[in-house]
């Protein structure tokens, strides 16, 4: 059981070193759920691993985006939810690495008459239907979904659908970080963050341990003699992209 004891550490430290880093950038108002995934990790036994970051904010962001509805925006707040399982697998598996993933960024803010503004984002892990209307990738991003309905008819004049589901590698929560990062804060505000040898280790390791089985899946459409791998059913390409022929 050793890698699987130096996985779960590993997993565990690297949580707890990005609230560290977080923390002494002061971008998040409280990094105990962090702490609090970190131990959880820690603590577990077995092949499987899970933990969740609930109600995750971020210190409020006052800059100005371009292109941005309503125009007159004051200020918002990035809260992220996060639910995750997955498992421990070794460098020769192609499967899917995730059991469960519920990811939510929900964006609260106030215009500068001081009404509130909303928006949302959500990826999540899909678990196959025969009933489904509409292509549905294995992991997909959408704008809104239930956080976004859940506030009812608030959207005067603007048409809100459900929206395409885009194709998207999982996120857990050391990528979701980074995807926020990297989204919704100017170069300057992040590039200390990102300059920093620890954090870009700790990035690399989880596109390794997600985005490695997610791509070697899609490229298997076109393997050749020296990649030929036997994804399971439901982590295929197909599945993951299925506008794929």
């Amino acid at each position: 059981m050793k890698d699987l004891q130096d996985s779960k550490q590993i997993l565990s430290s690297d949580l707890n070193n990005l609230a560290q880093i977080l923390q002494s950038a002061n971008l998040i108002k409280d990094c105990k759920p962090i702490y609090d995934a970190s131990i959880r990790i820690y603590n577990s036994d077995g092949l499987n691993w899970e933990y969740e970051c609930i109600n995750l904010t971020f210190n409020t962001i006052t800059e100005k985006y371009s292109g941005s509805v309503p125009t007159n925006m004051d200020s918002f707040e990035i809260i992220l939810n996060l639910e995750i399982s997955g498992k421990y697998i070794n460098h020769e598996e192609i499967i899917n690495p995730l059991d469960k993933l519920v990811f939510n960024i929900d964006l609260e803010g106030l215009d500068e008459n001081c009404e509130d503004i909303f928006s949302s984002l959500h990826l999540d892990r899909h678990c196959y239907d025969t009933s489904d209307n509409f292509v549905h990738p294995n992991y997909h991003f959408t704008f809104g979904g239930n956080n976004l309905e859940a506030k009812g008819d608030v959207f005067k004049g603007i048409l809100v659908l459900s929206t395409p589901r885009i194709p998207h590698p999982p996120l857990d929560f050391i990528l979701g970080i980074d995807f926020i990062l990297q989204n919704y804060y100017s170069r300057d505000k992040i590039q200390n963050i990102l300059d920093n040898s620890e954090y870009q280790e700790i990035i690399e390791r989880a596109q390794y341990r997600l985005w490695r089985p997610y791509y070697t899946s899609i490229n298997n459409k076109w393997r050749d003699s020296y990649a030929n791998f036997n994804c399971p059913v439901e982590f295929t390409y197909n599945k993951i992209v299925p506008y794929m022929k």
